[in-house]
């Protein structure tokens, strides 16, 4: 845990099913600083509200198990408290009162299951993947088809109490879509995919949203226009954020934003006094091991103290809460020993209690099991497939991919496979134990590693750069640490043109007939090859014309030359240091003879090794881009220039741009 200047301690509630992202509500309480009631719902169809008394669950209502629950949202007539508990399963929705009695039941009709939903007064607005649709006391009155899948809905406006109401659709095309009614009014260009959006506190016109790469944005929207108010450039964790919540956790009058991550971190943020500022300061920070689907901010466990709620994939739901949970245990200042308070003692007991329950009805269930096995009747045995949350994300401050991996078991060990090259890199926050095995490249197996992680570990993040013109499948074979054995396979496929992004406008032409441009020879040389190489196997006749402006070239090996440049420089400390440690290891007392710039060097060390390691093999990568730059350039020609690779590659590693540009130019 990192504090800033706010401290919280955690607190464990429950265990529930696996759960989706925002799928968990603080329901309204009578009074200020009063413990309120959560409602949470769970991929097992289970709904249920309870409160938290000493520690302890008091249930309001639990439903019975059913269709897995995608979305819940509160609501209740405008003007009154937001008491109302809808839920989506399929794509129905149901609506609760906080005492559990079913006053809706909605089937929407839908041709596809609700993925996102936002309730506001009358107005209930839901989408699946593609569709929208917006209902009035239970009419449809709008829909929208959208190109693109939708990641969430919200609406501004819905306070007037009609359906004249502004539409927001968060669309994985990095836009958010402003409908009127069905119409699109506006198209918002983000910088990055959208992952949540959430109303801004205290404006009726602002929509706070973030991304899959972590950052965080608000943006102004209007009937006449729409604007960016200011977006948070350099978040403190790339991580995709799930789920937000305001509060007013600092006490200061102004509300906090409290962010959730799917690498597990929360983050509180104290948004900026200037709205053309985007320095919003993070005030608290807090990683637990497993994704995070809801974060609510109130009071829960204890009255008078605030305290962010959270739930998390697995189903865990915990607290933290601004109370001093280590009262309860102390040192005896006579006898040095540890002193735990009576309420301590209780919850102690009951835990034990309950431990004992559970195992014994483990073993009871395991001896059931294994005595069907050798049973001689028609019964069969049935394999209980972990449900596994994969996500592959474009990294394009590095140019690599973030592969995560979450099972609703600890994991054993998960088994990458790829029939095309892919270079692995370090990810900090993974403690597994890679295994290497060889593979022969002519079998169409370029790749095969094992990570095999350690106890209770249910996430593994996997860091990986792809080599564009290179494409394939990646495999990612998980298996839990559970009996009988099983494994999951998800697939990635690994695009062409895989390190590059959507462009939001392309060039209209002609029908039948597409217009490609780009700075770099070797994209263009790729969709050729590609375009070439699939019109082949389909039988299609394609007409492919290249026009080739020198001057592109030169300004690729103009763009390339600061990292090449900084890349050079740094590969030359590293072998510098590496001198001096042999050095120090042979003389003694030598430091005082070195030259001020090598000592200085020795003084940064750390950080030099640092900057390396954040990018192995980037030096070697930009050789790669230089040298497939060169080899395109001149297949346009008809030429063959892979012999004069070597002389390119001495040529980069006593790197002058002028020289590597008169090799170009002469060659």
């Amino acid at each position: 845990m990192l504090t800033m200047d706010l401290e919280f301690s955690r607190v464990d509630y429950t265990l529930l099913g696996l759960t989706y992202p925002r799928t968990a509500k603080l329901l309204p309480s009578q009074g200020q600083k009063i413990p309120q009631k959560v409602a949470v719902a769970d991929r097992d169809g289970v709904l249920q509200v309870f409160g938290v008394k000493k520690g302890e669950i008091h249930l309001v209502f639990k439903t019975l198990p059913g269709s897995p629950v995608s979305c819940l949202q509160l609501g209740g007539a405008l003007g009154t408290v937001q008491d109302k508990v809808f839920v989506s399963s399929g794509n129905e929705v149901r609506g609760y009162t906080k005492k559990g009695k079913l006053f809706l039941s909605f089937d929407t009709n839908l041709t596809e299951p609700i993925k996102s939903m936002y309730v506001c007064g009358s107005n209930l607005l839901v989408c699946g993947d593609h569709a929208y649709n917006q209902y009035f006391d239970c009419k449809d009155v709008n829909s929208f088809l959208c190109g693109d899948r939708i990641v969430d809905v919200i609406a501004l406006g819905a306070e007037k109490g009609n359906n004249k109401l502004l539409a927001v659709l968060a669309c994985e095309d990095r836009i958010l879509r402003v409908l009127d009614r069905h119409d699109l009014l506006h198209s918002v260009e983000l910088e990055s995919v959208p992952s949540v959006l959430f109303p801004f506190p205290g404006s009726d016109d602002q929509i706070l949203y973030g991304t899959v790469d972590g950052r965080l944005g608000v943006v102004t929207v209007t009937r006449n226009e729409v604007s960016h108010a200011w977006i948070l450039k350099k978040p403190s964790n790339s991580s995709c954020i799930t789920c937000m919540d305001c509060y007013d956790l600092t006490a200061n009058g102004t509300p906090d934003l409290v962010v959730g991550h799917q690498d597990g971190s929360i983050d509180v943020y104290s948004f900026p006094e200037d709205t053309d500022d985007s320095d919003a300061t993070l005030r608290f920070t807090y990683t637990c091991n497993e994704s995070i689907t809801s974060v609510q901010c109130g009071v829960l466990g204890s009255a008078g103290y605030d305290e962010i709620v959270v739930t998390t994939y697995t189903g865990w739901l915990f607290g933290l809460t601004t109370e001093v949970i280590d009262k309860q245990v102390g040192i005896d200042t006579n006898t040095g020993g540890v002193t735990i308070s009576q309420d301590a003692k209780t919850k102690i007991l009951r835990l034990r209690s309950e431990i004992e329950e559970l195992e014994q009805r483990v073993n009871r269930e395991r001896e059931k099991y294994q005595a069907s096995t050798v049973d001689k009747s028609d019964g069969l045995s049935v394999l209980q497939m972990a449900a596994v949350s994969d996500r592959m994300v474009l990294c394009k401050e590095d140019a690599s991919y973030l592969l995560s991996l979450e099972v609703q078991a600890p994991i054993d060990n998960v088994l990458i496979q790829s029939d095309v090259q892919i270079d692995l890199l370090d990810v900090e926050k993974n403690s597994a134990v890679v295994s290497y095995s060889k593979c022969d490249s002519s079998s169409g197996n370029h790749l095969l590693v094992t990570y095999r992680c350690q106890v209770n570990v249910t996430r593994l993040e996997v860091k990986l750069r792809t080599v564009e013109g290179q494409y394939g499948t990646l495999r990612a074979y998980v298996t839990p640490l559970a009996q009988p054995k099983s494994c999951t396979l998800k697939t990635f496929a690994i695009k062409p043109l895989s390190l590059h992004a959507r462009c939001h406008h392309p060039d209209q032409t002609r029908k039948g007939g597409a217009e490609f441009k780009s700075d770099n020879i070797s994209t263009i040389s790729i969709l050729k090859d590609v375009l070439t190489r699939e019109a082949t196997k389909k039988k299609i006749k394609l007409d492919i014309l290249c026009a080739v402006n020198e001057e592109s070239v030169i300004s690729v090996l103009h763009r390339l030359h600061p990292r090449l440049e900084e890349q050079q420089k740094m590969a030359h400390e590293m072998s510098l240091l590496e001198a001096l440690h042999e050095l120090r290891e042979r003389e003694s007392g030598w430091e005082q003879s070195l030259l001020p710039e090598y000592r200085e060097l020795l003084a940064a060390e750390k950080e030099v090794q640092l900057r390396y390691s954040q990018h192995p093999q980037q030096l070697e990568r930009l050789y790669g881009l230089v040298s497939d730059l060169y080899i395109d350039r001149h297949k346009f020609k008809g030429q063959n220039v892979k012999g004069k690779i070597p002389q390119l590659l001495e040529i980069l590693r006593k790197y002058d741009l002028q020289s590597l540009i008169n090799f170009f130019l002469q060659s």
